[in-house]
């Protein structure tokens, strides 16, 4: 197998005889995220209703170098309810940044997480005076029809593909 780095930091994490390896069997949708740091792997899991409310969560896995598989204890739970996170990556200073979803009831935003205790702090709730929603799939009908996704669009004045968050209801 080819591995091709666009960063040179990409190489050097890569090292000289990079491979491809199951690291575990868990269920994992979105992330992941390596903090070398941990020496740890931070993935949501897949959405779980209930009572009809989508429930992610987000979990860690303690690696052990480059032994595989790592003992199921390795796994634990950083956040039980993620606000259906999805997107997330570590920040200059260490810290997980989380694209949060959003339901009905809980806003969407987007997070920095204390991965020590699994508390939660907002980075980004709204922009320009207008705060995070959540979009409606087309043609849906039900509530449960929600697609629970930020919107991101650049805003009147901005150059093309500048990003900034887009909605339509005022915070």
């Amino acid at each position: 197998m080819i591995f091709v780095a666009h960063d040179a930091r990409f190489a050097e994490l890569l090292g000289d005889a990079p491979r491809l390896v199951r690291v575990a069997d868990v269920a994992a949708h979105e992330g992941p995220v390596y903090a070398p740091d941990e020496d740890a792997l931070y993935f949501t899991t897949p959405p779980m209703r209930d009572r009809g409310v989508p429930r992610v969560a987000i979990r860690r896995l303690q690696l052990d170098g480059l032994r595989f598989p790592p003992a199921p204890s390795r796994i634990t739970t950083v956040r039980a309810d993620a606000n259906v996170a999805n997107g997330m990556f570590l920040d200059r200073d260490g810290s997980l940044v989380v694209c949060e979803q959003g339901t009905l009831t809980t806003p969407a935003r987007i997070s920095r997480v204390d991965t020590a205790i699994g508390a939660a702090e907002t980075i980004v709730a709204g922009f320009g005076g207008f705060r995070l929603l959540s979009q409606r799939r087309r043609g849906a009908k039900r509530r449960d029809d929600l697609v629970h996704r930020p919107e991101l669009r650049a805003p009147p004045g901005l150059p093309a593909g500048a990003g900034a968050l887009r909605s339509r209801v005022p915070v």
